[in-house]
């Protein structure tokens, strides 16, 4: 009996792929420091991570959203309707970037030794 070895392409999206340098402008305009950027994506990245694990499913822009409304809460600071657009704005963005990269991982064929083709 011969063992079959699963394809698996494991990527890093998030920040590898993604510049989110490009949003520091709209964190330092809502809460005067674009380092706050950071945060705010340290915490998506935990409650992603945690709602794959634990469950139930929560889809990317709903997390990015709750953690948005965390960090501001933390910081004593009432989102605008505008920033509250923004918000949505970035999920579909990323959602979007999301359906890109799967439907390019698809698209690559690899051969029996590994190697792109």
């Amino acid at each position: 009996m011969t063992s079959r070895v699963p394809r698996v392409i494991v990527c890093d999206v998030n920040e590898t792929l993604l510049d989110l340098g490009a949003l520091d402008p709209h964190f330092k305009a809502t809460f005067g420091d674009g380092r706050v950027l950071q945060e705010w994506f340290a915490n998506v990245l935990l409650y992603s991570e945690v709602a794959t694990l634990a469950g139930p499913y929560s889809d990317f822009a709903s997390i990015g959203g709750a953690a948005l409304d965390m960090v501001a809460g933390a910081r004593g600071i009432t989102l605008s309707s505008a920033d509250r657009e923004l918000a949505d704005s970035l999920a579909e963005g990323f959602q979007e970037l999301w359906r890109k990269a799967m439907k390019n991982l698809r698209e690559i064929e690899v051969d029996p030794r590994g190697h792109k083709t």
